[in-house]
């Protein structure tokens, strides 16, 4: 018999539900643009019209300097973008190529040259944006190491072995993107084992035993940010470092890709141990096929 009266159990239980019942913010897998919009003598230039555009969707962004000449463009898809400035009386300038990765404050400042606004300065080529705006410390897994380095397994997370902060302590032979024990038994930066965090567009995919229960498809992802020590706060929950995932989208072109791939039993040679045993090979067969469009 509870000692308790009934109404007060109630009351009890509703406000331990409403206790359950909190908003659950997703971590953040979006990068940031900002920067500095000046005249060729180093003025700062206050109401400058500043723009962003994606060189894949073709979507833009626009902003306006403050009075001290700072901009900046807050939750930006990782990418490359196109990024320009126009004020009266000076010449519009256009800076190409600024590849924007997820969890990063990418700097660009801006200088424009007097002149009438219907010219502009192109910038093609310069040099490499020294990424001052962030203190982590991470590499870089792009779509075009994705897509083109050798991957047997096809797991977007086994390239982390390209990071030399990265020590991978599992069976070798459980890398394909079903094996999420195999591939989640790594060390970074000499942290424990296992003790990884996984996210997929800034949610959390990992388990009690942080293992990576989800393993896209290496052609639904757009880049893999291998995050350690010095991550922001946001991030959380981990003990080692961080696999920031961010999955590609569409674009102003229409593509896809079909893939397969099989595996079968008797196209593989028996082990050293089972041959001296007289033990068959165990079956093997392995099938993956993928579309996107």
């Amino acid at each position: 018999m509870s000692i308790f009266p009934r109404n007060l159990n109630v009351v009890g239980l509703f406000t331990f539900m409403l206790m359950l019942v909190v908003p659950v913010q997703a971590q953040s897998n979006y990068g940031a643009l900002r920067g500095i919009v000046s005249d060729v003598q180093g003025g700062t230039l206050g109401n400058a019209t500043v723009t962003l555009t994606s060189d894949s969707t073709k979507i833009t962004r626009t902003t306006v300097t403050n009075s001290s000449g700072e901009y900046a463009f807050s939750a930006v898809d990782p990418g490359s973008y196109k990024v320009s400035a126009t004020m009266a009386g000076f010449k519009a300038v256009q800076r190409n190529g600024v590849v924007i990765d997820s969890g990063n404050t990418i700097p660009l400042d801006l200088r424009l040259n007097v002149g009438a606004v219907s010219e502009t300065v192109e910038v093609t080529a310069s040099d490499a944006l020294v990424d001052n705006g962030t203190s982590y410390n991470g590499q870089l897994i792009d779509s075009q190491k994705l897509q083109n380095l050798p991957n047997p397994g096809r797991n977007p997370f086994l390239f982390s072995k390209l990071d030399n902060a990265v020590t991978p302590v599992g069976d070798p032979r459980f890398v394909r993107f079903q094996d999420q024990s195999g591939s989640s038994t790594i060390s970074i930066a000499g942290a424990p084992m296992s003790s990884n965090n996984y996210l997929v567009d800034g949610v959390p995919i990992t388990d009690f035993s942080n293992r990576a229960v989800i393993i896209p498809s290496i052609e639904a992802v757009e880049e893999v940010k291998v995050q350690a020590n010095t991550y922001d706060a946001e991030i959380g929950r981990s003990s080692g470092g961080l696999f920031n995932t961010t999955l590609r989208s569409g674009s102003a072109s229409l593509h896809g890709v079909l893939q397969g791939e099989t595996r079968q039993t008797n196209w593989g040679a028996n082990t050293f141990f089972n041959n001296r045993s007289h033990t068959a090979r165990g079956a093997a067969e392995f099938y993956s096929y993928v579309g996107s469009l």
